[in-house]
């Protein structure tokens, strides 16, 4: 009887550090997941920003051109 307590223990601790394998590589990978995704996000926010920035410039520009021809007109 004790010999067959100490084959399952053995059993039983193999399947626990298969277990535990198990769950540490399904938590490592959903932590490179969202990492993935936070990465993803900052660069549409750069993206994004430098959309914005252009659009903002060429206005600016646009604006300059016509001031510019104002000016000229008034002259």
């Amino acid at each position: 009887m004790p010999e067959w307590i100490g084959i399952a223990a053995k059993v039983v601790t193999g399947l626990l550090a298969i277990t535990a394998l198990i769950v540490s590589i399904w938590a490592s990978r959903r932590v490179a997941r969202a990492w993935e995704i936070q990465l993803l996000l900052a660069r549409f926010d750069l993206e994004a920003a430098k959309r914005k920035a252009a659009r903002g410039e060429q206005r600016l520009e646009r604006e300059a051109a016509k001031r510019e021809a104002e000016a000229r007109a008034l002259t």
